[in-house]
């Protein structure tokens, strides 16, 4: 099959944390951040280790760290585990709040994610979050305790990536020659990026909105019907059904227009 060389725009999209994004003493990562587990050391009270919010205490720019899933909770308990030196302070305090609300450090925005093992608690005097050593839950102590601490940096999009949404960065690359049935490999892209995915209405809007704003003309993104049969479109980067689509009606079955 001859392969069809298409000038067009194509919209690309970085998905995914990469070691050398992360910033000296940053050795961690998980899914877009990176994170440092401060152990070993003479710690600090917790206002301290949020020094303005990404201030002396955290290097680099980072924060202290703001859990926002059990997926990222069992990591860095995981993490303090492995360090074995007593309790961390980590992004998540109830200073200046009404009793039982808890919010994230880093703004008093309230977290998508809390693991107390009851209610919130509520108990005076004890109003910042920690993970303690073998510990299952979040656990709240006295602000002013002198202990460890864990950092997190979320890197910027790479030059280039102009846009953002969740944890996809997404670059509109007008007037590029590419062929056309290998567009989705990281040498399309820059920066090890692949052509974008749409996966829900969201994306779908942000990425129209775009191109609409940008004038760039049609643009490739990520989905194909090659080698996949009539009316069979897939994920150009691992053929796999998308869990989202939106044709004007029946996905398309026209020969050479996959």
């Amino acid at each position: 099959m001859a392969i069809l060389l298409i000038s067009l725009a194509m919209l690309a999209t970085l998905q995914g944390l990469r070691a050398q994004d992360c910033p000296d003493l940053y050795d961690l990562t998980f899914g877009q951040s990176c994170y440092r587990v401060i152990g070993n050391d003479p710690g600090a009270p917790q206002n301290e280790a949020k020094a303005a919010h990404g201030g002396a205490a955290c290097p680099n720019g980072g924060y202290l760290a703001e859990i926002n899933s059990m997926g990222e909770y069992t990591f860095l308990q995981g993490a303090v585990d492995a360090v074995a030196d007593g309790s961390h302070w980590f992004g998540y305090d109830s200073v200046g709040q009404p009793a039982g609300s808890w919010v994230l450090s880093s703004d008093d925005s309230v977290s998508l994610f809390s693991n107390w093992p009851g209610p919130p608690p509520s108990t005076v005097g004890q109003e910042c979050a920690q993970l303690d050593m073998s510990g299952s839950n979040f656990v709240d102590a006295a602000c002013s305790t002198v202990q460890n601490y864990i950092c997190e940096y979320r890197p910027s999009c790479p030059v280039g990536y102009d846009l953002k949404l969740g944890a996809s960065c997404y670059a509109i690359i007008g007037d590029h020659t590419f062929e056309s049935t290998s567009a989705h490999q990281s040498a399309s892209c820059p920066s090890g990026g692949r052509l974008a995915e749409i996966n829900n209405m969201a994306e779908n809007t942000l990425l129209q909105g775009a191109v609409d704003g940008l004038g760039a003309g049609s643009c490739w993104f990520g989905y194909d019907s090659v080698g996949h049969g009539a009316g069979n479109w897939r994920l150009s980067s691992s053929d796999a059904i998308s869990p989202y689509a939106n044709w004007a009606g029946a996905p398309p079955a026209v020969a050479a227009q996959e």
